[in-house]
């Protein structure tokens, strides 16, 4: 049997009624959803001092003000902050199109959460491609 609504970290608790299961915030008693009687759990909350050190945005600006602190090239300062969570995140999946070219110098981007694409163009132009060797190779 599956646990209903667990706690995903002090701030957020998650209600697996639902395909996909969603996040809620800590301060929301009960499922928001029409129908849905999940409510928050009691026990189990984990403290914040039990939780991953730094979310990746205060990484990417701890990043940025020791980049700008030292003295470098004008083409290094100029990096944008999407540049350097690339560069920092050894993880990052990258866009699934092989054409894709909208991320760093003209390479494929990283991908959004939950998809393989980094935009919606990149998988329309992935979809056109297929339909097209697909018509090739049929007739």
């Amino acid at each position: 049997m599956s646990r209903l609504t667990y706690w995903k970290d002090s701030r957020t608790w998650v209600c697996s009624k639902h395909l996909p299961s969603i996040e809620i915030p800590a301060y929301t008693g009960a499922c928001p959803f029409v129908g849905c009687d999940s409510i928050r759990p009691k026990h189990g909350r984990p403290t914040p001092t039990d939780e991953e050190p730094a979310p990746m945005a205060d990484a990417v600006a701890s990043v940025e003000k020791t980049t700008t602190t030292v003295a470098q090239t004008p083409v290094e300062t100029a990096e944008t902050a999407s540049t350097i969570k690339v560069r920092q995140a050894p993880n990052v999946d990258l866009c699934s199109w092989f054409r894709c070219d909208k991320g760093p110098n003209g390479g494929p981007a990283p991908s959004r959460p939950r998809s393989k694409y980094c935009s919606k163009d990149c998988s329309n132009k992935n979809a056109r491609y297929r339909y097209k060797t697909k018509q090739k190779n049929n007739g």
